[in-house]
């Protein structure tokens, strides 16, 4: 699969370093690729680099790890190379950062992942990988026991399916929470936000 990875700080290198790793084809990308060039060298063969809009382009797959403050001229930016791709949104609003946005998303009511797919609503948004710190993702990635929970949300039955393929492939247990609204239960602040929990720990911390 051809993933694309928009965000290429800590957490999108991660996993795609991840990803790369288990056999798919990723591509990091920046507004200046030149500097990703000891990234791409460091993941070997199945990694390369591009521009943002060259990413987007070229993915099967996009993940979304940008702060939120980016999101609302990205989205405008990439709705059309987008369309008909899931897209994985790893990002959080946070209101100490990201100001006005908190309130747009507390008035839409369906998660900073209902958000994200208002704004890019020709592609299958999935909620995942938000609530974990990139260095926790590099130490528990294929655990054998106990592995680390990734809540999932989103509308789209068979990219929920593609998504919790992907947790899979990183090394870590998919939790399928519900639809895209349902995101608003591992926003940032929530009782499963920053946990590290297991699979187990998250199920019960949402009732699951």
């Amino acid at each position: 699969m051809r993933i694309g990875i928009i965000g290429s700080g800590m957490m999108g290198s991660t996993l795609g370093t991840l990803w790369a790793k288990a056999g798919h084809e990723v591509r990091f990308s920046s507004r200046h690729p030149e500097t990703l060039d000891g990234l791409v060298q460091k993941v070997g063969a199945n990694a390369s680099r591009g521009t943002v809009d060259e990413t987007a382009a070229w993915a099967e797959v996009i993940f979304l790890g940008v702060p939120f403050s980016a999101m609302p001229e990205l989205a405008d930016r990439l709705a059309a190379p987008l369309a008909g791709k899931l897209v994985l949104d790893a990002n959080n609003v946070i209101p100490a950062r990201d100001g006005a946005l908190v309130d747009e998303v507390k008035l839409l009511g369906h998660g900073s992942g209902g958000w994200t797919q208002k704004r890019l609503p020709k592609s299958s948004v999935v909620k995942a990988f938000n609530t974990v710190h990139f260095k926790n993702l590099a130490d528990a990635a294929h655990r054998e026991e106990g592995r680390m929970g990734i809540p999932l949300a989103g509308n789209d039955a068979r990219a929920m399916k593609k998504a919790e393929g992907l947790v899979l492939d990183g090394g870590f247990e998919p939790i399928l929470v519900g639809d895209i609204a349902t995101s608003a239960r591992f926003d940032f602040g929530t009782k499963v936000w920053n946990s590290n929990m297991t699979g187990a720990q998250v199920r019960e911390a949402l009732g699951l």
